[in-house]
């Protein structure tokens, strides 16, 4: 829970989901090595292979949606939302953005490497047609206090606008 709400992560849905031995099996037939398969192997993989990203997107996507669609989530981080085609199945859609030298240290610092966070950027789409599908734009610039007021503001916000609209109008 985050602020009072029950939320989901779709990276930590995907980390459960890659440990899944059905998942192991099929990322061995995949890149035909024997399992367990690695997130170094596979991420290495992901960057030199379109085929192989396709070819992963199918096997983990669906059952990354299944998740968190099923798991009665009321907010849900989605760092692909657009690349994965997910904006159309929630009811709004929040994008929190941050200079793009500040995320590759942030990703670097995750993924062992400024070189591995550049070539796992590279796969996404640019801030841009994100926040042009966003009801709500946040900036991750500040301090996590700073971002932490902004999004209790938002949600205060948009608590009151759907309990407006469920009241209707006067």
């Amino acid at each position: 829970r985050i602020l009072g709400l029950r939320t989901a992560s779709a990276d930590e849905a995907a980390r459960e989901i890659f440990d899944e031995p059905e998942t192991q099996a099929e990322l061995a037939r995949l890149l035909q090595v024997s399992p367990p398969i690695s997130r170094d192997l596979l991420r290495a993989r992901l960057s030199e292979e379109a085929a192989v990203r396709r070819s992963v997107s199918k096997i983990f996507h669906a059952r990354i949606r299944r998740s968190l669609m099923e798991g009665g989530f009321e907010a849900v981080e989605i760092p692909l939302l657009l690349e994965t085609c997910l904006w159309h199945d929630f009811d709004a859609v929040w994008f929190v953005h941050v200079d793009r030298s500040v995320l590759e240290s942030r990703l670097a610092l995750r993924l062992g490497s400024l070189e591995a966070a550049q070539a796992q950027l590279s796969g996404q789409a640019p801030p841009s047609a994100k926040s042009a599908l966003a009801d709500v734009i946040v900036s991750n610039s500040g301090t996590p206090e700073d971002l932490g007021r902004f999004i209790e503001d938002r949600l205060k916000e948009h608590r009151l606008a759907e309990r407006t609209r469920e009241i209707g109008p006067s």
